[in-house]
């Protein structure tokens, strides 16, 4: 029993232990089942990040998405292109092309080619915004570089008609999308037409419509409808040979290429001259002819090559002549340094010569033909020898005109193929009772004989253009020279013993650079003594080749390739020069004074005779004008008034009626209005106001509200000269024996009027000045008292004076001293201790005339200009020497600014001739 207890205990001990061992298992279990329950509550716990993360990292991934985008977009747009060439009608006169627009065009801004591009009308809208941007940084920025370094295919067509094809490159990835912004953002003037694959942008301007549209990587603009419609096709290149697409494609080694079809490139050149329209009309081929230029303000250098196939419908004297190759004329060797211009034809014998002007000058109704046959009728009838033996029998291939310096009369020099043949002709003609003829001239140690040609010859020289009734010739190293100046030859013979060529100058050489030394035709001219054809002319290009006064053109052929070559280059002038689109000319005769607006856009206003008043906007050139009935005065506004009210410019009519207009002149505000009163004298503005003086002897106040106040004057004789302001101070002379100069407070009705004593009679206003910070009034009486008070009307010490001479014009003061202007044209500086300076102006006379005094080049020394009678302005530094570029043609009050955006000074100033003239001041 004791053995089965024992046993049974056992067992209870031993489930009691296998509990406590099952107990601590599923403790243990729990632990270590909680223990990765924590781990993994931690761990995700630490994956999961911040909010502020989670929101900067999705605005990241956003951000690289765009760009990803960005740049497939800008890729494919760079790749998914159409050639500028399919987009370009073939008819064009004028083709050029450009791989980087801003590189290119640029250095063009500054130009001064530029200035008369800008001086066309046509340009007119476009001048301000130019001259804005030569002033601008922004040309030195480099995202405005990479913007514009854009491919550019322009072309020119009748009319002048132009179509500009840019090609965008990758950038086209943003031009592409100018339709869809078109609905967000709004511009003036512009529309966008909906129109399928001729949709397309329509820019408004005062004269014309641009077209524009966006094509894959091209933007297309033109102002011709009919034009813009055919590039839109898209099909042009079909047009073109592979010799002209190879052409157009081919890589540039200048920043610009140039290329016209021949026939139209001549055109465009000399179209006015008759042997260049009687070769373009005479060439059938449809190769491009090619031009190479380069243009500096200093130089300026044109390369044509032209090529032609003349077939034999087309044949004739002058195309003969053109398609010989080119060889250097022998008189280039001989010409002396003295030469200032030349002509010298070097393509064939006199005879043929004679034959091609023929064909052009009958092509033209001259009817030379019928003149040289009525000459050639009476040569042979009074020399028994017609003119062709007399002229062709002994004369060569080469000819020339030519000029010399300091010589005004012209050479004309013939290469002699046989010297005996020239003599036997010559004693047989001179022989004749009906040729006078002269040898007795013994110049400088030379014989000049001298003939006198009948006049059937004379009829023969003058169709051809040639004046030389009387000349005096010469024969020397195988030419022959003719002239009607003796002197001419004289010298010609001295330079060429002495060995002063010209081929031996500096300035020929600056323009023979580069140049075939071969040529048909050379022309080497100086614009102060000749003036070629292609230079006279009022194209663009003829008036930018007068910006360049010496050059030299050459003209040879070689292998059916006729070439131009034209270099010419600017030598500084002693005269003052004029600015493109100047002189303006005038409808009526002026009063002359010119005034500028004081605001930021300079308008000049000026007022002609007939009550016109005038408004200029310098920068685009555009005028306007209007008709004031009555019309007596007109005056700048103050620069407050502009910034108040918008009005610029006051006037004043005979009535007393008052105008405030703004630079368009349309009326301010709810001017004009009536004061009541005739004025006696031209007003004067002070701040806002415009002060009238009434015949009533009273002061009108008219503010630029509108507002209208007055203050009565206390004196006998009414007030004929305008009064003089400074700050609340007004001064006027009242003229008379019994007279003076009133010195008062403006605007206040009981007060002291200082009466300064005047002793005889004067002209003009009373002048206030300030000196050593002080301010004083000065008056000078027409015998040449000069008086100068301080405001409390107390005599400064040293005055009066008395200066030599008669005074119709009142006194002005520059830098702190008084300046008078006598009738006999002397001026006078007078310093406050009584120190005269004065300096005679020749052949002035300035009984009526002008006195200005202004820092017009902001050095803070005042200048002084004076215009007397004649039409000639003066211009003096503070030490009374000439000023640069003075004396002018002009007269009356000048106004300086900047005219082109060169930040240079410019003179403008009207003229006694009805012209407004604009000068460049050196």
């Amino acid at each position: 029993m004791e053995n089965n207890e024992n046993t049974s205990i056992n067992a209870e001990e031993k489930n009691n232990s296998n509990e406590i061992v099952n107990e601590n298992s599923k403790e243990v279990s729990k632990d270590i089942s909680k223990d990765k329950s924590e781990k993994k509550s931690a761990k995700s716990k630490k994956s999961k990040k911040p909010f502020i993360v989670r929101f900067l990292l999705a605005i990241l991934y956003l951000l690289l998405a765009i760009i990803v985008i960005f740049i497939a977009w800008m890729t494919f747009s760079a790749f998914d292109r159409k050639s500028s060439i399919s987009g370009l009608p073939k008819n064009f006169s004028v083709y050029v092309r450009t791989d980087s627009v801003w590189s290119a065009v640029e250095p063009l801004i500054d130009l001064k080619a530029a200035d008369v591009v800008l001086a066309q009308p046509a340009a007119a809208n476009f001048r301000e915004t130019f001259y804005k941007l030569r002033e601008t940084n922004i040309r030195k920025n480099k995202f405005v570089d990479l913007a514009l370094s854009r491919r550019v295919d322009a072309a020119l067509y009748e009319n002048n008609n132009f179509l500009a094809i840019l090609d965008m490159g990758f950038l086209s990835g943003i031009s592409r999308l100018a339709p869809f912004a078109y609905n967000f953002i709004s511009l003036e003037n512009l529309i966008y037409v909906k129109a399928g694959e001729k949709s397309h942008f329509e820019y408004q301007l005062e004269n014309m419509t641009l077209y524009i549209q966006t094509q894959k990587n091209l933007v297309l603009l033109s102002d011709n409808k009919n034009l813009f419609e055919k590039a839109l096709t898209f099909n042009n290149d079909l047009e073109y040979s592979p010799k002209e697409i190879d052409f157009l494609k081919e890589k540039l080694d200048q920043p610009f290429r140039i290329a016209a079809n021949a026939k139209k490139l001549l055109d465009l050149m000399g179209n006015e001259n008759p042997y260049v329209k009687f070769i373009s009309n005479s060439l059938d081929q449809e190769d491009l002819s090619s031009i190479n230029f380069g243009i500096t303000d200093e130089n300026i250098n044109l390369a044509v090559k032209i090529p032609f196939e003349q077939s034999q419908s087309q044949e004739n004297a002058l195309m003969n002549l053109v398609s010989r190759n080119s060889e250097i004329p022998d008189l280039l060797t001989k010409l002396p340094e003295s030469v200032q211009y030349y002509t010298i034809i070097n393509v064939g014998t006199l005879s043929e010569l004679k034959d091609a002007a023929f064909t052009v000058m009958d092509e033209g109704s001259k009817n030379i033909n019928k003149i040289w046959d009525e000459a050639n009728e009476v040569s042979k009838t009074v020399f028994k020898d017609s003119l062709d033996n007399i002229l062709f029998s002994w004369t060569s291939d080469e000819y020339a005109v030519l000029g010399l310096e300091g010589k005004p009369d012209p050479v004309f020099a013939l290469r002699v193929e046989d010297e005996k043949k020239r003599q036997f002709i010559f004693e047989s003609i001179l022989s004749s009772i009906v040729l006078k003829t002269d040898n007795s001239l013994l110049l400088d140690g030379i014989r000049l004989p001298r003939i006198e040609f009948p006049s059937f010859f004379r009829s023969v020289l003058e169709a051809f253009g040639v004046n030389l009734p009387k000349p005096y010739y010469m024969v020397k190293d195988g030419f022959i020279y003719f002239s009607q100046s003796p002197e001419n030859l004289a010298s010609m013979n001295a330079a060429i013993k002495n060995g002063a060529k010209l081929s031996k100058n500096e300035t020929w050489n600056s323009v023979s650079k580069g140049q075939a030394v071969a040529s048909s035709i050379s022309l080497y001219y100086n614009l102060e003594r000749s003036i070629p054809f292609f230079v006279k002319g009022n194209s663009i290009f003829s008036k930018i080749l007068q910006l360049y006064n010496i050059g030299k053109i050459d003209v040879s052929t070689k292998n059916n390739t006729i070439s131009v070559n034209l270099n010419s280059v600017y030598c500084e002038s002693t005269d003052t020069q004029s600015l493109e689109g100047f002189p303006m000319e005038l409808q009526d005769n002026t009063i002359p004074l010119l005034y500028k607006s004081n605001d930021e856009k300079t308008t000049v206003f000026w007022q002609e005779k007939s009550g016109l008043v005038k408004a200029l906007n310098t920068s685009s050139l555009k005028s306007k004008e209007r008709k004031i009935d009555g019309l007596a005065w007109i005056l700048p506004a103050s620069a407050s008034t502009v910034k108040k009210t918008g009005g610029q410019l006051w006037a004043l009519t005979k009535e007393g009626n008052v105008f405030l207009m703004d630079a368009d002149l349309e009326n301010v505000g709810i001017f004009p209005i009536i004061t009541g009163e005739n004025p006696s004298c031209q007003p004067v503005v002070n701040g806002d106001d415009l002060i009238i003086v009434s015949q009533n002897n009273s002061l009108i106040y008219v503010n630029s509200q509108a507002n209208i106040s007055s203050q009565g004057l206390d004196m006998f004789d009414q007030i004929k000269a305008a009064p003089s302001v400074y700050k609340d101070k007004i001064a006027f002379y009242e003229k008379g024996f019994l007279g003076g100069i009133h010195l008062m407070n403006q605007k206040v009705s009981s007060q002291e009027d200082k009466i300064l004593p005047v002793d005889g009679i004067a002209y003009g206003t009373p002048y206030f000045f300030e000196a050593n910070h002080q301010t004083y009034l000065a008056f000078i009486t027409q015998a040449g008292i000069l008086t100068i008070w301080d405001l409390k009307g107390q005599v400064l010490n040293n005055f009066p004076m008395t200066l030599d001479g008669v005074f119709y014009l009142n006194v002005k003061a520059a830098n702190g001293q008084v300046i008078a202007l006598s009738q006999d044209g002397t001026i006078f500086k007078v310093s406050l201790e009584g120190n005269v300076t004065k300096v005679k102006i020749p052949h002035l006379s300035a009984k009526s005339g002008y006195l200005t005094i202004l820092d017009y080049d902001n050095d803070k020394n005042e200048e002084i200009f004076i215009s007397g009678e004649s039409n000639t302005i003066y211009g003096f530094n503070k030490d009374l020497e000439f000023l640069n570029s003075f004396p002018l043609t002009g007269y009356g009050l000048p106004v300086f600014t900047d005219l082109n955006g060169d930040k240079k000074i410019d003179c403008l100033v009207l003229s006694i001739d009805k012209k407004l003239n604009a000068w460049k001041i050196k």
